[in-house]
């Protein structure tokens, strides 16, 4: 089945605070980022992205990692619109 947030709280070690639960929210979901996954109907393939937006690692990545994946995000944009325009 899916998974997500309530199964890591059942295995929480000790009690979570509602408060805690909120925070994690509002950072996963609440963010400038958005992943559209709905229409995959694989449950192995919703629950590997759920597994890593749920877990934002990503945002404690340093400034020099962020500008790598910003430029590499510009590189694939640029590239996207040269292959629509040359097909």
């Amino acid at each position: 089945g899916n998974k997500g947030y309530l199964e890591e709280l059942a295995s929480a070690p000790g009690k979570v605070t509602l408060r805690a639960i909120l925070e994690q929210l509002r950072k996963t979901y609440c963010g400038t980022l958005g992943v559209e996954y709905m229409h995959i109907s694989d449950p192995n393939q919703v629950n590997w992205l759920r597994q890593r937006m749920e877990n934002p690692r990503w945002q404690s990545y340093d400034k020099e990692k962020k500008a790598h994946i910003y430029e590499r995000l510009c590189f694939a944009d640029t590239f996207e619109n040269f292959l629509a325009q040359k097909f």
